[in-house]
């Protein structure tokens, strides 16, 4: 979390962005999970640096899950499917494409 924001102010600099995504961590009784109280420190500190930018959060009930079949179907070695970090960037892609889908769709998210 400590080079989110100044990888975010740098890449600002050169790129706009609509809207920034994040993964809402909720339990199956759609309650947030204990997560949740790493997540929303950072989503208010988005909200207040970047005021202009709408922060969106994205149910991520089983991502990992789904980045790790996504691993497996893939080929991706054992060693490599035990890397956390490498899980952790799939399931942003996975929260990111569940994001777009919605958009696509127009179904509210």
């Amino acid at each position: 979390v400590d080079a989110l924001f100044p990888f975010l102010d740098a890449y600002l600099r050169e790129e706009k962005i609509d809207r920034i995504v994040v993964g809402w961590p909720v339990t199956m009784r759609n309650q947030p999970s204990d997560a949740i109280r790493y997540i929303q420190p950072v989503v208010k500190k988005l909200r207040a640096r970047y005021p202009a930018i709408p922060v969106e959060q994205v149910d991520e009930r089983f991502t990992s899950s789904l980045a790790h079949q996504a691993m497996l179907e893939g080929g991706v070695p054992r060693k490599k499917r035990q890397d956390k970090a490498l899980a952790d960037r799939l399931s942003a892609v996975i929260i990111l494409q569940s994001w777009l889908e919605k958009e696509k769709f127009g179904r509210k998210h």
